[in-house]
């Protein structure tokens, strides 16, 4: 899914002329359960504050005083607002007193009321932004989710209560008491709650400590509580009936004034609280891909023809078959804004997403990758969420027991303050075990199970992916999914067992939007309706409203369609795992999604309107206006190494450089080699894990993109991507099968990011319908920028292949004395975008490497053929540093040096970047094949030397043209060059 837009169409100060609903504070300081004040021990003078309201409200009603209420709720008369007023000025003048935090639980504010205080260490999150910057679409977002809190608040009635004046005195509202619509009547209701055993829940804390009188000292009270409590009515459909022109905070949920008349006249009427917030975010970039959803069209529109594609796009991920009956789902996707926010949480909440969109398919997980990318890697923001993304990552799939088996990290400038953090996951399962995001069969119930609904994450689509970066950004922390990764390994295990007794026929992640993605997705997919009791969803804070419920972000949740037969089986397994469950709602074929809370129906829509009809705006683009200078910027300017001793330091400091360095700083913090499948890992050209025992049979898997090279050219760009994974899984001997991608840009409302990513859909969808690999699905993850400055259009491109036997997989390091060394492939001189105009000249122009699709597909076929056949010992793609760099890192990898000749001029056999070419050393008797094999195939094959010593010796042509000893690196030396560089920057 993409990251939500900010707001463009709220006015000056976030609101709507004549718009009267209250405005609170409690959104834009979510806090976690730890901190929440109305989950702390209530302080005793308080509570007789507001028994003092309870008992002179009772003495108004018996006197006969009419009192406007709403059952369960109290309305302050007021004596009562008197009584605790003066409560609270007898506690502020108790020696040492400092007033009541839990006061706030009954100062909401409402209508013209003075806004409340923020919570105790939230002071500076008030701060002014500036206006019309996304931040301030994220703030007044926040005030919108507020303001569906309190909808049913009667604005007259606020008014007086704040005056001091007589609520008798308020007119009545017209009573709301129209039956409810008869579709809505006539759907089954939902069975009474089931649950599975839950865990014991932990202890409160404990109250404040007593003085030496044996009061307790009363916490700081919110200014904010003088103000009477607030009515909170549940917003109906009933009441939205008889209040048409109640105005709603539409515009900071991100909604343009066309969409809202647009739900308005869907529904025939104005949409309740919660009806807004499911339109709002279902309908927002995030979910509904409506800025990309014209382009990614073609992904479909071009599909190669396959029989290996057995799920394609439209599912929680696509499912290829791999022969011998087994099946793999694989998917990528972004957490990029909530890594910058929390970088720990951010990253280990991507990684369990993915993970539960695979398991949704009905696999097993067994491993996972990640592509990240920073600011410059000595920069202090990139070492602030460096070692977090990266503990996130690793403590995450860790847990779980999962291998993370590659990927890629990247430091760039264009990325600070705005990470990327990119989780792919891949699982297998058979043919038969597919699972599918189905409600079907009237009558079946709906359970939701896994971890409890909290307030982390609530905002986290729609305001956190809004949100362009600065300093004060850390402040959103609470906007971020909190995970727990042991209960997600229970819930794998769960589910799976749930799946081979064939006990659920339709399953969702609740993942970004909650339970309202997951209730109006299953529902459209399905026979078209649902009831749902939203007030049997199990709780981790029990102040929630039912908006907040809806748009709750908690992690480790599934939601499952059950046979009424089978629920019982289905609830027994969940115990066994200690995963709660309840069953909240039914299957029904009135092709409406209605919601109760607390016997009032509060949601009443057509599913797919909210699923599958969202708007899709075809954006105007155009070509960045520095396009043309930045192409016309050629590296060919730049100076060249001049002699022997500049070559040979080029080599060191590009084998040093950030992007090029070891990674092994990252590396070791995950466990690649967990369950026992890994074949190969990361630093490897790809991962490759092995699914069946007896057979061989395994995957391989590489994730790859280049900013640089796209922002030159986003068609040729995204090309590239593509090209070095599928060139990455063929040197492991795999045959390319599929691929998922995770598409990285700015704001689709700047012409210029739209014209990059429409260049790049393009580009992507015609290498794939070329190179005959179908994109599965994939992420589009939009709004990545600081201020009005865009990344560089990132598109990480993810290839599955597959061995038939990984026993014959080939890796990169050179290990055999005296194997013949060969490049296959053809160089040019190619140094647009290349690692040595970044690394030595902090240059970007010109144009990337030119793409050679044919020689992609040719070059694979050489690669998987020696492999199967046995004919080399070692093979490493040739991409970021060229030659250079691949000799370095095999020569590493084995611990055994090279002697190479270098053909034609030094510099650009060592540092071009032209693709369609690998290195690879040739069992010894095996290069007649090899070089038949490559004539065959057009694939230009030149022998550059051999393996052996402790040393990367070069020959070369002189200055004079005659051949001669360039330069010789010991092994020592280049690793010390390249291991040293991420550990002194991550500290």
């Amino acid at each position: 899914m993409s990251e939500q837009p900010p707001d463009s169409g709220a006015p000056e100060g976030g609101r709507r002329p004549g718009e009267h609903e209250p405005t609170l504070e409690w959104f834009a300081d979510l806090k976690s359960d730890a901190d929440d004040p109305e989950l702390q021990p209530v302080d005793p003078a308080v509570t007789q504050a507001f028994e003092a309201i309870i008992e002179e409200g009772d003495k108004e009603e018996a006197a006969g005083i009419a009192i406007p209420a709403v059952p369960g709720e109290i309305v302050p008369t007021p004596a009562a607002a008197d009584a605790f007023a003066q409560a609270i000025a007898a506690e502020r003048a108790e020696p040492g007193a400092s007033g009541s935090s839990a006061a706030s639980a009954g100062a909401s504010g409402s209508a013209g009321a003075a806004a409340p205080a923020a919570p105790a260490g939230s002071a500076e999150r008030a701060e002014r932004v500036e206006e019309g910057s996304p931040d301030e679409a994220a703030a007044t977002t926040s005030q919108a989710l507020n303001v569906l809190t309190d909808l049913a608040v009667d604005p007259e009635l606020g008014a007086q209560l704040k005056a001091g004046g007589d609520p008798a005195d308020v007119p009545e509202p017209e009573p709301a008491g129209e039956p409810e619509p008869a579709h809505a009547a006539e759907a089954p209701p939902a069975p009474e709650a089931e649950t599975a055993p839950v865990p014991a829940a932990t202890e409160a804390e404990p109250p404040a400590p007593a003085d030496e009188s044996g009061e307790r000292e009363p916490a700081p009270l919110a200014p904010s509580a003088m103000t009477p409590p607030v009515v909170h009515e549940t917003d109906t459909v009933a009441a939205a009936k008889v209040t048409p022109d109640r105005q709603q905070p539409y515009a900071e949920l991100g909604m343009k004034d066309e969409e809202y008349q647009r739900v308005r006249d869907i529904l025939g009427r104005r949409p309740t609280a919660a009806e807004l917030a499911i339109y709002s975010v279902m309908w927002s970039e995030h979910c509904s891909y409506k800025s990309s959803k014209v382009h990614l069209r073609q992904f479909g529109d071009k599909a190669p023809k396959t029989d290996a594609l057995l799920v394609g796009m439209g599912e929680n991920a696509g499912v290829v078959d791999v022969g011998q009956g087994w099946a793999v789902t694989f998917k990528v996707e972004s957490h990029n804004h909530p890594s910058y926010v929390e970088p720990y949480q951010g990253a280990a909440t991507g990684v369990g997403g993915i993970v539960r969109d695979i398991m949704s398919m009905g696999a097993r997980p067994v491993a996972v990758m990640d592509s990240l990318r920073f600011g410059p890697a000595d920069a202090a923001d990139t070492q602030r969420v460096l070692p977090g993304v990266v503990a996130g990552v690793g403590g995450y799939g860790n847990s779980l027991g999962l291998p993370n088996i590659g990927g890629e990290t990247v430091f760039d400038a264009c990325y600070a303050q705005n990470p990327l953090v990119n989780a792919l996951c891949v699982g297998v399962l058979k043919h038969d075990d597919i699972q599918r995001a189905i409600a079907p069969g009237p009558g079946n119930r709906v359970i939701l199970f896994g971890a409890g609904t909290g307030p982390d994450g609530i905002g986290g689509a729609s305001v956190l992916a809004s949100a362009t970066f600065d300093d004060e950004s850390q402040q959103k922390r609470p906007s971020v999914q909190v995970g727990d990764p042991f209960m997600e390994k229970l819930l794998i295990e769960c589910c799976l067992e749930l799946f081979q007794e064939d006990l659920v026929v339709g399953i969702q992640d609740l993942g970004a939007a909650g339970v309202s993605c997951a209730t109006t997705e299953l529902a459209a997919a399905g026979t078209g309706g649902m009831h749902v009791e939203l007030d049997s969803v199990p709780l981790r804070d029990a102040t929630l409203r039912p908006e907040e419920i809806l748009m709750s972000e908690s992690q480790e949740r599934m939601m499952a369609v059950v046979e009424p037969e089978k629920v019982d089986r289905f609830m027994e397994i969940c115990g066994r795992w200690e995963i709660p469950a309840t069953v909240i709602g039914a299957v029904t074929d009135s092709g409406r999604l209605v919601m109760t809370w607390r016997g009032e129906t509060i949601v009443d829509i057509p599913p797919g309107t909210a699923a599958d009809e969202g708007p899709v705006y075809e954006r105007p683009y155009e070509p960045p206006a520095d396009l043309g200078a930045l192409q016309s910027d050629t590296p060919g300017r730049l100076t060249r190494p001049a002699n022997a001793d500049d070559l040979r330091n080029t080599v060191l400091w590009l084998a040093g450089s950030p992007n090029l360095a070891s990674k092994t700083w990252v590396t070791s913090q995950y466990d690649r080699y967990v369950l026992g499948n890994t074949v190969l890992a990361m630093p490897e050209n790809a991962g490759v894990v092995r699914i069946d025992d007896e057979s061989g049979l395994g995957i391989a898997l590489s994730l790859d993109g280049n900013g640089r090279y796209t922002r030159l050219d986003p068609y040729a760009g995204a090309q590239l991507a593509l090209s070095e994974a599928f060139r990455n899984v063929a040197a492991t001997g795999a045959r390319p099968l599929a691929v998922t991608n995770c598409l990285n840009f700015g704001s689709p409302e700047d012409p210029g990011v739209m014209w990059q990513f429409a260049r790049a859909v393009e580009g992507l969808a015609d290498a794939c319908q070329y190179l005959g690999t179908p994109v599965t699905g994939g992420n589009v993850s939009f709004y990545n920028q600081t201020g009005s400055t865009p990344i560089n259009p990132t598109p990480v491109i993810g290839v599955l292949g597959v061995h038939d036997d990984v026993r014959r997989r080939v890796n990169m390091s050179f290990s055999s004395e005296g194997n013949v060394i060969a490049l296959l492939g053809e160089t040019r001189e190619e140094f647009g975008g290349s690692e040595w105009a970044h690394v030595v000249y902090d240059h970007l122009g010109g144009l990337p490497p030119l793409v050679d699709l044919a020689a992609e597909k040719a070059l694979a076929t050489v690669l998987v053929t020696a492999a199967r056949e046995g004919l080399v010992t070692a093979a490493h793609d040739v991409s970021d540093g060229g030659l250079s760099q691949a000799l370095v890192e095999s020569c590493l990898r084995g611990g055994l040096g090279a002697k190479i000749t270098l053909p034609g001029d030094p510099f650009v056999s060592l540092f071009s970047e032209s693709v369609a070419r690998a290195v690879v050393a040739v069992r010894p008797g095996a290069e007649a094949r090899l070089q038949a094999l490559c004539e065959q195939a057009g694939v230009p094959v030149s022998q550059l030397g051999v393996t052996g010593g402790d040393s990367l010796a070069i020959t070369g042509r002189g200055p004079e043209g005659d051949q001669q000893e360039l330069f010789s690196i010991p092994l020592a030396e280049l690793r010390e060059a390249h291991e040293r560089t991420l550990p002194s920057y991550a500290g």
